[in-house]
C-alpha cells in the first residue's frame, strides 16, 4: 500500500484550505449582495428630444416585468432593450445609481419629414411610426414620399429644392419621386396657394 509523503499531504492541505477560503468569500458576498438595501427601489428616466412625445405610463408599460434582481445583478442591457422598444427612442443610456437606483437616459429621433402616410424619417435616415401631432407640434413637417431605399438622398433633393423656393418665397410641402414620373413638388405661395410641379 503506497503512503502519501508529508509534501504530498501538505500540498493537499493548502489546496483544501485556499478551497475553503475562497469558499466563505464567496458565501459573504452572496450574503452581502442579498440584502434589502439593495433591492431596486425605481428608475430615473431623463429625457433628451422632444419631451412630450415620452409619458410615464410609455415608460412604465415597457418596463414591466423586465426589471430584475437588485443594484448588483439587474440586467442594464435588458432593460435597455425594453426601452428601445417605445418608438421616439433612438438610444438608451443606462447605469446604476448606488445603492438602489437605476439611471437611464432616453435619447430621441429627431423628426425631419413624414414619410409616405404613415412613418416619419429621423436625421439619421431612420423611419419608425410615432405620432405625428407630436412630431409636427413645432411647425409642419414635409411630406415625402418614394422608394423606401432611396430616402435619405430624396431628402437631400428636397432640402436642394426647399433652399431654391425660400429664395422666391415658396414653401415645399411634399415631395414625389417615382423612377417612372420622376419629382413632383407640391409648394405654396405666401398667401396658401399650392402650386404643383412636375420635374
Amino acid at each position: 500500500m503506497r503512503r502519501w509523503s508529508a509534501s504530498t499531504f501538505s500540498l493537499f492541505a493548502d489546496v483544501f484550505g485556499v478551497l475553503f477560503i475562497l469558499l466563505i468569500l464567496t458565501s459573504a458576498v452572496y450574503w452581502f449582495v442579498q440584502r434589502p438595501v439593495f433591492l431596486l427601489k425605481g428608475v430615473d428616466v431623463q429625457v433628451e428630444g422632444n419631451k412630450d412625445a415620452i409619458n410615464v405610463k410609455d415608460v412604465a408599460q415597457v418596463l414591466d416585468g423586465h426589471i430584475h434582481g437588485n443594484y448588483f445583478t439587474a440586467d442594464l442591457s435588458e432593460i435597455a432593450d425594453q426601452l428601445k422598444r417605445i418608438p421616439w427612442v433612438r438610444d438608451v443610456s443606462i447605469g446604476r445609481v448606488w445603492p438602489n437606483q437605476l439611471q437611464a437616459t432616453l435619447y430621441l429621433h429627431r423628426p425631419i419629414a413624414v414619410w409616405g402616410d404613415e412613418k416619419l424619417l429621423a436625421e439619421d435616415g431612420t423611419l419608425f411610426v410615432a405620432n405625428q401631432e407630436i412630431a409636427e407640434s413645432k411647425g409642419a413637417l414635409p411630406k415625402i414620399f418614394g422608394p423606401v431605399d432611396r430616402r435619405m438622398e430624396i431628402y437631400k433633393q428636397y432640402q436642394a429644392f426647399e433652399n431654391t423656393c425660400k429664395k422666391l418665397g415658396y414653401d415645399v410641402t411634399s415631395l414625389t419621386y417615382s423612377e417612372y414620373s420622376g419629382w413632383t413638388l407640391h409648394f405654396k405661395r405666401p398667401e396658401g396657394k399650392v402650386i404643383k410641379l412636375v420635374l
